[in-house]
């Protein structure tokens, strides 16, 4: 299975790390992405090769892109809306204790309320984490039963 994961990195570096090390000592692998002049265009080509997309996602809504209008982050969810791949989708718990340089109160924190909005119409299920270990935990056993479910 090739799992793509999209997070933005400074405030769910440690959880994105976390996923991918126990995703990888799981047999399975995740979907690299190359560094690229054209950003958009690397994290779709990897995307497409995907069977399976992760989004993690707290309170950054990630950076808007020269000649864009929305986030890496919003594009590459959109492209896997677009491309219909099964999607596992974790949201940081509410009441999770959360470091305030991560917390976007502009612009970007207005584009992530609108962003995040949308997920609960899009995705049957959402989950929700506040540790990398919780995370891990939660998405290893769903990747497990979608794998069930493959081989059912």
């Amino acid at each position: 299975m090739n799992i793509f994961i999209s997070s933005t990195f400074e405030d769910l570096a440690l959880h994105y790390q976390s996923l991918v090390r126990a995703i990888r000592e799981n047999g399975m692998n995740v979907a690299e992405v190359p560094h690229s002049q054209n950003m958009v265009l690397a994290n779709i080509e990897s995307l497409r090769k995907a069977d399976l997309f992760i989004g993690i996602y707290a309170s950054r809504y990630g950076d808007i892109l020269k000649d864009f209008e929305l986030s890496l982050t919003e594009i590459v969810y959109e492209e896997a809306l677009r491309l219909q791949i099964p999607r596992l989708i974790y949201l940081v718990d509410p009441h999770a204790s959360w470091a305030v340089e991560h917390l976007h109160t502009n612009f970007q924190g207005a584009m992530m309320r609108i962003f995040l909005d949308r997920f609960p119409q899009e995705n049957p299920e959402i989950r929700y984490f506040d540790t990398p270990q919780d995370l891990t935990q939660k998405a290893l056993l769903d990747i497990a039963a979608i794998v069930a479910r493959k081989n059912a």
